[in-house]
């Protein structure tokens, strides 16, 4: 399967860069861009595929490690297609450490699902409690034939770790695409995605946060979402859908501007994709 690991670490001038990296098909990393106005020395990284999505008996592999101080965002160049699938199961594990001080936001575009697609993700945290994660996952259930077709599988995890391998909040869900679409209920679903999005800082953060995240859910426009703390002071999350990509990359959007802004004092830049 294919692996990128990546180590970002502070220099002496305060700005982050990669201190080691290893890559293999289909992962291709850009070098950093620095392009956030009021924090320059935050690192942006765009995480590209060469094969064109997830096909079936993938297994990827995705590691990030942020030393002490260092501050990166990492995101995708463009929404990943799940390809359909007859037997087999795509695996994703995304590891994600955070040391000190530091500030690492993994933000990519959402996984599109193609009917009979079947996924299996996990995503594993370690930080330290004085470390600022943002993590964000989401899947957008896709036709394109228009024909009624729904993937068939997503299996979830997201398992959030101290250093001293203590747990402090899993969280797991499976769904088929079926349930997805019709909500176990004998009317359809209208929300084509769904999504996940968790801020790990510590409880004054979290607080202004989810103060702040409530009234962006009061005005949001086709988005069912709620916003909760997480157990163990570990941080605060945010679960929603959306009834279509544009809506959903808007509410990603503000909610991730929200917690740079409380985090660091400053509205980050938009990435362009």
């Amino acid at each position: 399967g294919g692996c990128v690991d990546l180590s970002f670490a502070r220099d002496p001038n305060g700005q982050t860069y990669i201190q080691k990296q290893f890559t293999t098909y289909p992962f291709h990393v850009c070098r950093p861009l620095y392009i956030d106005k009021f924090d320059p020395n935050i690192a942006t990284l765009y995480l590209q595929s060469c094969s064109g999505g997830i096909f079936e008996n993938d297994k990827l592999h995705i590691n990030l490690i942020g030393a002490k101080d260092s501050q990166v965002h990492v995101t995708t160049q463009a929404s990943t297609i799940v390809h359909q699938m007859e037997t087999g199961t795509a695996h994703q594990t995304i590891k994600i450490t955070g040391e000190k001080g530091a500030l690492i936001e993994y933000i990519p575009n959402n996984n599109i699902l193609f009917p009979e697609a079947k996924l299996c993700a996990s995503t594993e945290i370690i930080r330290d409690h004085d470390c600022h994660v943002l993590v964000s996952d989401s899947f957008f259930s896709y036709d394109p034939d228009n024909q009624g077709g729904v993937f068939d599988q997503v299996d979830n995890e997201l398992i959030i770790k101290q250093p001293n391998g203590k747990i402090d909040f899993t969280d797991r869900f499976s769904i088929s695409g079926t349930s997805f679409k019709t909500g176990e209920t004998p009317l359809s679903n209208n929300y084509k995605i769904h999504g996940t999005y968790a801020l790990l800082t510590d409880c004054l953060k979290q607080a202004q946060f989810i103060k702040k995240t409530r009234s962006l859910i009061e005005k949001a426009h086709n988005i069912y979402a709620g916003v909760s703390h997480l157990p163990n002071d570990s941080g605060c999350w945010v679960r929603y859908l959306a009834i279509d990509g544009t809506s959903a990359a808007t509410f990603l959007t503000s909610i991730w501007m929200i917690s740079r802004e409380i985090i660091t004092g400053n509205a980050p830049n938009i990435r362009r994709k």
